[in-house]
């Protein structure tokens, strides 16, 4: 769910200038003063679930970076912004999260994220797919071979033919 500031009714209501993007240092507006739009891509699918509901994390209040579309995540004094497509973020992902091997039938459920807060950047990949012990294999060769976290874990009962993959890197900024 893409997202636009809407025209009618006046301005957005832009936080002070102190208050400043975590990300890309852009201004900064409150999500209630952002209108959700179901024919765009999403702009920040951490903010705007991809069914179409809100994350309870976040509240109307939650500063959102009008340029990179970065939000505050208060519990965690951070900043993320989460996608299906690492082209579309401002900051690049590194290329070890770009290059991750997913298999070509999970891209649209992927998502990739970029985490700001503490000096640091944290940037991950998660998708669901059919458990594989060859293509399991080539995961963990690739996180270690690129100094990933990787974190793989088996489907909810029923389902135990399914593997939850993420993968993580974090440098210091």
């Amino acid at each position: 769910m893409g997202a636009r500031v809407p025209s009618r009714g006046g301005a957005p209501r832009v936080m002070t200038p102190e208050h400043r993007c975590g990300g890309s240092g852009g201004p900064l507006i409150r999500l209630a003063d952002v209108a959700p739009d179901q024919k765009r891509p999403t702009t920040n699918a951490d903010v705007w679930l991809v069914e179409g509901g809100a994350n309870a994390l976040y509240s109307d209040e939650s500063p959102i970076c009008a340029e990179c579309w970065m939000a505050y995540l208060a519990p965690i004094d951070k900043w993320s912004r989460s996608l299906g497509d690492p082209a579309r973020f401002k900051a690049p992902l590194s290329r070890e999260i770009r290059e991750f091997p997913v298999p070509e039938r999970n891209r649209p459920s992927v998502v990739y994220n970029q985490m700001y807060g503490a000096g640091a950047v944290t940037e991950s990949v998660g998708f669901w797919c059919q458990r594989d012990e060859s293509f399991t294999q080539a995961l963990q060769d690739y996180a270690l071979a690129n100094n990933l976290t990787l974190d793989l874990e088996p489907g909810p009962p029923g389902k135990k033919d399914q593997l939850l993959v993420s993968a993580s890197y974090t440098r210091r900024v």
